[in-house]
């Protein structure tokens, strides 16, 4: 947004620049935490005539969930307000039913080289060979672009990303189903377990057999499913290792061994080994680009992670939905959601995550290694995460960007600084501080980072101002929302039967540092945590921590409050609250927690708890 103009209201307008995008992001200035906005979208000035009206707490952003018809408006928010403009895209190209490839890699071409386009679908089956590890939407260098399927459905038979966004802005992928037809997976029934951690199997229905896939038979590392529900295996670690490659014993029975017995312990006979090799291709992959919609999108399978973005900034996922097909026990290889290094966070609201092969969501930023120390206020940085691609400025660092300098081995942070110069040479970005920062521990920037090694985290661009409201996250492997960052608003949501927590805040061993100014609201929580985390861990349905090792580690999370929220069938604690300042928990509604303590805190300060 851009310019300023008075208004006898008293608001303070900004205008912004024109696009195709229907679900515009409206930014205001942030002025405190848990803030109350009353937002209004208006096609006349006087506000007569009133397009969209909502509430939106915590976060100054708002992005219209119904699709806003090309034309001039205006909005207000409090004091704050503004117009944009949703133009009408210039070309149309009209793809016929039962189309191919070609056709759509033709419109996609000639949509690159356009300024503004409509690639609109008529409504049919497309039966899509895309190829091995290729693309069915790849839009790279593309701008002003909505691609409508019209009620479509596309058949994907590869092994094959759904889309691509490159260096792109302003993309709208809306109204169209896709489903996976190629052996993305494969399952076998537990007909017997042995005490050694012999299993012998039964191929699932509608499954290749492992032999017939080579990488199947190299996947050697599997999850449990319980069909019943179907969900996670009660009690069951959250990956199994076996010791060798599917046996096959003719008749569609095989046999495999856990490289340890005790992790089968709790498996049964009608339970099912999932083997679901993490492919390169994720779903959709979105790399350095802004103002990036996926809306009215349902996707009954998806190789990889469903969605992950570095340097995607201004995501949002509307009534986007990974459904389980019903003859299926997986409806997405990976997890839901992996979003990182953005300098504004996803918007996801009105979606569903179903069976996910990992996390349902996941936020947060990169972490990024120290090469060398060359001066006290200077630091040489380089990338060390999967999904950063090795471009030129790959990290954009940037002037007034916030550096986090943390120290995982002993849970302490050494230094915030702010950039005053940034260098980008290849992989590598050279940055002079605005002050001195004590000597840190430099790694190689090569391999896995190792947790000695001094991390560092650009704050600038770790999600903030998420929005997850109005969705169900269920039966997925792991976590509803694993977040960092803030200000965050996570509202009205449904986490059920999920084998890890619903909202989990800390810092993973690669990616993010801590939460700030999130605001967890009137949200449900049932029966959830069910996979054994080892050590008789269970996981509660709220859970804050930074991890440590025999250490008290700083309790860098600060500002959370936890409000109305229902929370029931928990096997251990509702929630887990550690090393955190300013916390309040208040109003909550807590049935059958499995521990005597339903609330945990620990390395807490400054908190009301009202139980």
């Amino acid at each position: 947004m851009v310019g300023k103009i008075s208004c006898v209201l008293c608001i303070s307008w900004s205008v912004s620049y024109a696009a195709v995008s229907p679900h515009p992001n409206i930014m205001w200035e942030f002025e405190k935490a848990f803030e109350s906005y009353r937002v209004e979208i208006a096609t006349d000035v006087e506000f007569k005539t009133v397009a969209d009206r909502d509430t939106i707490e915590n976060v100054a952003r708002y992005v219209p969930a119904q699709a806003l018809e090309p034309g001039v408006y205006y909005w207000r928010a409090g004091v704050h307000g503004g117009s944009f403009e949703i133009e009408t895209p210039q070309n149309e190209i009209v793809i016929p039913a039962g189309s191919g490839m070609k056709e759509i890699r033709a419109a996609l071409a000639a949509a690159k080289t356009s300024g503004s386009t409509c690639i609109r679908f008529e409504e049919g089956i497309y039966n899509l060979h895309p190829g091995f590890e290729s693309t069915v939407f790849e839009v790279h260098s593309t701008t002003n672009l909505i691609v409508d399927g019209g009620g479509a459905k596309f058949v994907i038979h590869d092994i094959a990303r759904l889309a691509e966004v490159k260096f792109s802005e302003h993309i709208t992928f809306r109204n169209f189903t896709v489903d996976y037809e190629g052996p993305v997976h494969t399952a076998a029934k537990v007909e017997s377990v042995a005490p050694d951690g012999t299993l012998e199997l039964s191929l699932w229905p509608g499954c290749a057999p492992p032999e017939t896939v080579p990488r199947f038979m190299e996947e050697q590392r599997g999850l449990f499913s319980d069909p019943a529900y179907p969900r996670m295996a009660e009690n069951v670690p959250l990956l199994v290792y076996m010791k060798e490659p599917w046996q096959p014993l003719g008749g569609g029975r095989y046999r495999l061994q856990a490289k340890k017995p005790g992790d089968v312990k709790n498996v049964k006979p009608g339970m099912v080994y999932v083997c679901a090799p993490r492919y390169v291709p994720q779903g959709i992959e979105l790399y350095h680009c802004e103002d990036i919609t996926f809306a009215d999108v349902t996707t009954y399978y998806l190789p990889g992670i469903g969605v992950v973005t570095a340097f995607a900034e201004d995501l949002k996922l509307i009534r986007f939905n990974i459904l389980r097909r019903r003859d299926r026990l997986l409806g997405v290889q990976n997890g839901g959601t992996n979003i990182h290094n953005a300098r504004i966070g996803p918007w996801i609201e009105g979606c569903r995550f179903e069976n996910t092969g990992d996390d349902c969501n996941h936020i947060s930023s990169l972490i990024l290694t120290p090469l060398e120390q060359p001066r006290p206020n200077t630091v040489v940085i380089s990338p060390q995460q999967p999904g950063v691609r090795g471009l030129p400025n790959d990290m954009d660092i940037r002037p007034g960007d916030t550096l986090a300098f943390f120290d995982r081995m002993q849970a302490k942070l050494v230094i915030e600084a702010h950039v005053v110069r940034s260098d980008p040479a290849g992989r590598n970005t050279r940055v002079e501080l605005d002050r001195d920062i004590p000597e840190i521990v430099c790694g190689t920037g090569k391999g896995n980072p190792d947790l000695k090694v001094t991390q560092v985290y650009n704050l600038s661009r770790s999600c903030g101002n998420f929005v997850f409201r109005n969705n169900a996250f269920v039966r997925g492997r792991r976590t509803g929302i694993l977040a960092k960052s803030g200000p965050g608003l996570i509202e009205n949501n449904r986490f059920e039967e999920l084998g890890g927590g619903g909202v989990e805040i800390f810092n993973a061993p690669y990616e993010g540092l801590y939460g700030h100014d999130i605001l967890i609201k009137d949200n449900l929580f049932r029966r959830g945590g069910l996979v054994d985390k080892g050590k008789s861990m269970r996981a509660p349905a709220i859970w804050t921590e930074m991890f440590h090792w025999g250490v008290t580690a700083d309790p860098l999370h600060r500002n959370l409050r936890i409000i109305g929220n229902d929370i029931s069938d928990y096997p251990a604690h509702a929630m887990e609250l550690c090393d955190v300042i300013g916390l309040v928990v208040e109003g909550n509604r807590i049935k059958n927690a499995g521990a005597d303590d339903p609330i945990r805190v620990e390395n807490v300060f400054d908190e009301t708890i009202v139980p």
